[in-house]
């Protein structure tokens, strides 16, 4: 039984709604050494079970419960008897005095309903809760891992050997509201990797590397593609001084948003459709 089973099964293990089995695997696990929350979560069951038993208020049952419960037990035609010839006070006292077991039974079958019901409650609210948690923990890990990507890529800009003007320029496009960091990363076997700066509303475009290194007459080409079109030629890289290589996409393939970017190593000149596909990345929804 792994903890979330039995983190599932605590309020019933409280209430004693387990079968025998059930019961023997959920004792069996609060014996392991190790545990995500399962003796808390237990804990919490039995006292939600023990908090809703004693907040019930005392309900005198009705006659005909009582009449029920005599004839189940087997008093049913005794009490007519008395009814019928007998000593009438008795059976009035036996109506207006439930047995005290029999009212401790009812208030423990109607705190044990409204404990299931409270701790089923209780868990569909728990599993909502991890399923935000999950859900903003990703988010923040995305937030993360785009501020990586922003802190190398405003290192990459500030390697570049063209004068201060193109490196603002560059802060400029990524600081933009409507701008956006696309990563590219290496396609099967190849290495290397590179940033995109995206803005569709300004119509720019900008790919950066120093992970990619030149080659005798070879161009790395750049590429748009739309939707599930082919890929179109956009530009090419360029590098300065060797260190840095630099590339701005055509502005009229940014005329709506692509659904990808890519680089790739062709002869020099380029081609019309990519051979050799390096770099790849695309953009958000």
């Amino acid at each position: 039984m792994t903890c979330e089973e039995f983190q599932d099964l605590a309020g019933a293990l409280a209430l004693g709604a387990l079968d025998q089995a059930e019961r023997a695997a959920a004792e069996e696990h609060l014996l392991e050494r190790e545990h995500r929350g399962c003796p808390e979560a237990l804990a919490r069951a039995t006292n939600t079970v023990a908090a809703l038993a004693g907040a019930l208020p005392r309900v005198a049952p009705g006659e005909g419960v009582w009449r029920a419960i005599e004839a189940r037990i087997g008093l049913g035609p005794r009490m007519t008897a008395l009814e019928e010839g007998g000593s009438a006070e008795a059976p009035s006292r036996a109506r207006r005095a439930p047995p005290r077991r029999a009212t401790r039974a009812l208030a423990w079958g109607a705190a044990a309903a409204a404990a299931v019901a409270l701790l089923a409650l209780w868990g569909r609210e728990r599993t909502a809760r991890e399923r935000s948690e999950a859900e903003l923990a990703a988010v923040e890990r995305g937030a993360q891992a785009e501020a990586r990507e922003r802190a190398a890529l405003l290192a990459e800009v500030r390697t570049l050997r063209e004068g201060a003007g193109r490196e603002r320029d560059l802060v400029a496009l990524l600081d933009a509201p409507d701008s956006q960091l696309v990563p590219l990363g290496p396609v099967a076997g190849h290495t290397g990797r590179a940033s995109a700066v995206v803005n569709v509303r300004a119509q720019r475009a900008v790919v950066v590397s120093t992970a990619l290194a030149p080659e005798a007459g070879k161009d790395y080409q750049l590429w748009v593609i739309h939707g599930t079109g082919a890929p179109e030629p956009a530009g090419f890289l360029r590098f300065s001084h060797g260190a840095v290589a630099v590339g701005e996409i055509d502005p009229k393939l940014l005329a709506a948003p692509p659904g990808a970017l890519a680089v790739s190593l062709e002869p020099a000149g380029g081609r019309d459709t990519p051979t050799d596909v390096v770099l790849l990345g695309k953009l958000p929804g």
